[in-house]
């Protein structure tokens, strides 16, 4: 496992990834990422949609 770069995470929608959710992720650096955020009772919440290897 590999810590993803912030770079390399993208929003769906231009969605904002908070830090803190970025630096807690760790998936393979090759790997293609696809993020949800929706409202779930007042909060955010990220899913992170991606096949796994």
């Amino acid at each position: 496992m590999v810590k993803v770069a912030e770079s390399t995470i993208t929003g769906a929608n231009n969605t904002f990834i908070p830090p803190s959710v970025r630096s807690a992720l760790e998936v393979e650096s090759s790997d293609q990422v696809e993020w949800h955020v929706k409202a779930v009772d007042g909060e955010q919440q990220v899913v992170l949609m991606g096949a796994e290897r």
